[in-house]
């Protein structure tokens, strides 16, 4: 029986992942989440401290001149390049990944209008929701009709703009059967908030026998 997943569980803010690079999109998150927050605690704390120990007890009281540090200098800057670093080749490697679709991907056109969804299946077969085989990985091309529109399932961490006059693709693979949103993430007009649509993951039999 297919249920809905995506109030079930989440990862801390984060919906359910769905996706075989959910993963992957969560992990640089919460590096680049915790990340901040260990620095704000430390450098926030550093103030409160030096202000507090070198607060001026009396109008004659002279501090002594400034001090410099090459070592303090070479720490502060050489830390936040490596981490800069880290970050900048974990994304572009999850990056890669979420762009370029596997050779044997199952292609499904997609056309947004204001404010529906199309989805256009190998087979000639058109439906307004979209179903797509467990562990398959699935190529969409994007259309649209009208104006900017964006596909975003939030449990496959996939979100990618439609525009008008060009075809844009994206690529996921769903790892759990079950049934999940899709929404219009791009304002287009009066009924934007109504556009949006389900995405059913089945058994590649049961997708199978669908089509």
């Amino acid at each position: 029986m297919l249920t809905t997943l995506g109030q079930r569980s989440s990862t801390l803010w984060m919906p359910e992942q769905a996706s075989s690079y959910a993963h992957e999109v969560d992990g640089l998150f919460y590096f680049i989440y915790w990340l901040n927050v260990f620095f704000f605690v430390l450098i926030g704390g550093l103030m409160i401290y030096f202000a507090w120990k070198y607060r001026q007890r009396d109008l004659n009281d002279n501090p002594g001149g400034s001090h410099h540090s090459n070592t303090l200098e070479v720490t502060w800057t050489v830390i936040p390049t490596i981490v800069v670093v880290i970050i900048f080749v974990w994304g572009f490697r999850g990056y890669r990944n979420m762009v370029v679709p596997p050779a044997n991907s199952e292609e499904i056109v997609v056309t947004a209008s204001q404010w529906s969804w199309l989805f256009e299946y190998e087979s000639g077969l058109v439906t307004n929701e979209l179903h797509v085989p467990a562990d398959r990985p699935i190529k969409l091309i994007l259309q649209s009709t009208d104006v900017i529109h964006a596909f975003f399932v939030p449990q496959f961490r996939t979100k990618q703009d439609i525009v008008p006059g060009r075809h844009n693709e994206i690529w996921f693979q769903a790892t759990k059967p079950g049934e999940y949103d899709l929404y219009c993430a791009e304002y287009c007009g009066q009924g934007h908030s109504q556009m949006s649509t389900k995405v059913t993951v089945e058994l590649v039999e049961d997708f199978r026998s669908w089509v």
